[in-house]
């Protein structure tokens, strides 16, 4: 398998693009003189307000407990706060996680609270057992009639010279919103002997589905690159300040492979 960096940039002009627009633009450097970084703090601080303010302070009690027993990391208030506005913009019945842990409180809460379907289904994607089984233990006993973890191998596989990696097992539902922050890009986390790949769950969704569907992308770059490259019809917006892309009604018609 080809290298997903240099399958997706071909020659050496594609390449230093890239590279610039990933230190500038994606990754918001140098840090104190790019005014992206001081539109992301800025972000950061007003997420953090506005989360907080959620039906007076219900929501961020739950995140805040769970982050003390859970063994993730979590997520950037900004994170958080791009999840709930999407949740609430696109009003879904038919959610999939891609990478369980923090934001999977944030989702089986919005079910809970603010779904306008009683039979919306959740389902959210790991592949690491002791990640699923610790977010399993902790998860808030008021939330888990809201979500279903399911626990699945990570694989990869070819789309059009790209390298994507996916859960092997996905419950097969008519899915209208998806949150994409996993599997992780290499078959062994971190290990640079293991080439990077992009996130290909929702490729694997359009293949098979007629409908459309909206999803929101954490800070994965190669996965950006790669979906639009694989989808360059496709309503796809990264929002820098955010780090955050929103693809919106996408559909198989809008496929290239």
């Amino acid at each position: 398998m080809a290298p997903l960096y240099n399958t997706l940039f071909t020659n050496i002009f594609d390449k230093a693009i890239f590279r610039a627009k990933n230190y500038f633009y994606f990754g918001a450097k140098p840090k104190f003189i790019n005014p992206i970084y001081y539109s992301r703090r800025l972000n950061e601080k007003n997420s953090e307000k506005e989360f907080k303010k959620i039906d007076n302070g219900e929501l961020n009690m739950v995140i805040s407990a769970l982050l003390k027993k859970s063994d993730s990391t979590g997520c950037e208030y900004s994170d958080y706060m791009s999840l709930w506005n999407g949740l609430n913009k696109f009003n879904p019945t038919c959610i999939l996680e891609l990478g369980s842990g923090i934001t999977s409180a944030i989702i089986a809460y919005y079910i809970k609270t603010r779904s306008k379907n009683s039979s919306a289904k959740f389902i959210s994607m790991e592949e690491n057992e002791y990640y699923f089984n610790n977010i399993k233990s902790i998860f808030p006993k008021n939330l888990e009639n809201y979500v279903e973890f399911h626990l699945s191998e990570r694989v990869e596989k070819i789309y059009n010279g790209l390298t994507g990696c996916h859960y092997k097992i996905v419950p097969d539902l008519n899915y209208d919103f998806m949150f994409i922050d996993g599997p992780v890009d290499r078959a062994k986390f971190n290990d640079p002997n293991y080439p990077k790949t992009f996130n290909s769950d929702f490729v694997n969704y359009i293949l098979k589905k007629k409908n459309s569907v909206n999803a929101m992308l954490d800070q994965r770059i190669l996965t950006l690159m790669a979906l639009k490259k694989l989808l360059p019809k496709a309503d796809i917006k990264y929002y820098a300040s955010k780090k955050i892309t929103i693809l919106k009604d996408v559909n198989q018609s809008q496929l290239k492979l």
